[in-house]
């Protein structure tokens, strides 16, 4: 319902025409953390058995794990089977780009919705920060654990106090809409290519 183009699309607030649309949708799929969602499965009065909700962190893990549940709610496993083997020539791809890099073993404060991404690079997280802003008490925690680098989320990034401090700062998304990112698979590759992992 939020238009993609929007840089946060959970701030978006529903119209009278999306009740309609929702109140004849089959299903209706969340990250969680849309506030106008919960107040538009009031107003289509739509039903709780008919609500999917989805992690948005996107480690390839989490990811495979979010698209087959979604794969078997909507009987679309032979695609899921399809975008899986998809998925895994990404991730390949993205492991030989990380042998050539700095990042497995540098020490980074992430911001929450990146967290488990970065994890699953090898990167080692000593600090996150979000969803709320940060506090100068946060900030000078943050930067006490001396960390080579900053990765922030671009849809409600928080950290640029902190990647001012520290030097090295990438900006990464976890949903679609940014630069023409229209896939899962494009995020993948969107931040790898952030991070200089692949060109």
């Amino acid at each position: 319902l939020a238009p993609a183009e929007l840089r946060h699309p959970p701030e978006y607030d529903f119209s009278p025409r999306d009740i309609a649309r929702a109140t004849r949708a089959d299903w209706l799929v969340w990250g969680g953390y849309e506030a106008f969602m919960e107040r538009l499965f009031e107003a289509a009065e739509f039903p709780e058995d008919r609500i999917l909700q989805v992690s948005t962190n996107n480690a390839p893990p989490l990811m495979a794990a979010e698209v087959e549940k979604l794969a078997e709610a909507l009987g679309t496993t032979e695609a899921f089977e399809e975008w899986e083997e998809a998925l895994r020539e990404v991730t390949e791809l993205i492991s030989l780009g990380l042998d050539a890099s700095f990042l497995p073993g540098s020490r980074a404060v992430v911001n929450s919705h990146q967290e488990e991404f970065v994890r699953w690079l090898g990167i080692e997280v000593v600090g996150v920060f979000g969803p709320a802003e940060l506090t100068p008490g946060q900030l000078r925690n943050l930067l006490a654990e001396e960390p080579d680098l900053v990765i922030d989320n671009w849809h409600n990034a928080l950290g640029e106090p902190l990647g001012r401090e520290v030097g090295t700062y990438y900006s990464l998304i976890n949903f679609p809409g940014r630069e023409g990112t229209e896939t899962l698979l494009d995020v993948l590759r969107y931040n790898a290519e952030e991070l200089g992992i692949i060109e």
